[in-house]
Order: C-alpha cells, then sequence, then structure tokens
C-alpha cells in the first residue's frame, strides 16, 4: 500500500476515533514513536521521514485491540485494506 497524505489522514482520524491524540514532535527516543498507553497518546519523531512515520503508525493501528463498535465505516474499510495489503507479501 502507497503512503500518502490521504493515508495518512485516514490513520490520524482512526487513532482519534479510538481517543488517542497523535502529536508530532523532538523526542529523545531512539525509535520513531513513543506510545503513552495510559493517557492514549503518541509522539511521533518529526525528523522521522514522512513515510516512516506513518508505517509507524499503521503498524501501532494494527497492534491495538480494536473495538470495531467505535469505529466508522469509512475507517473499517480502511482498517481491513491495512490488515490485507501487510498479509500480503509485496
Amino acid at each position: 500500500m502507497k503512503i500518502t497524505k490521504k493515508l495518512a489522514q485516514q490513520v490520524e482520524t482512526a487513532f482519534e476515533q479510538l481517543g488517542y491524540d497523535v502529536r508530532y514532535g523532538k523526542g529523545n527516543f531512539k525509535g520513531g514513536c513513543c506510545m503513552l498507553d495510559e493517557q492514549q497518546i503518541i509522539v511521533l519523531n518529526r525528523y522521522y521521514p514522512f513515510e516512516s512515520r506513518i508505517q509507524t503508525l499503521i503498524d501501532l493501528l494494527l497492534g491495538l485491540p480494536l473495538e470495531n463498535s467505535s469505529l466508522d465505516e469509512g475507517t473499517s474499510k480502511l482498517m481491513a485494506k491495512l490488515r490485507q495489503a501487510t498479509q500480503t507479501p509485496a
């Protein structure tokens, strides 16, 4: 699946629907993100390349235990596409 600005917006919207706050900032962490589960905050390293930041968000999103009732229809379809894309070899 190609990483685009539209896909980035859709992934961020999915996190919003799940109650997570996605922030871009300067981090003192080696990876691309820091996830604070108790506060439902995700901080992405703003110095990471765009594609890497979005791929990190996708990986986090797919790793969350999701309640489909909290996602709208468009976001549910996006999740299905993302799952299919990660299961299909490139």
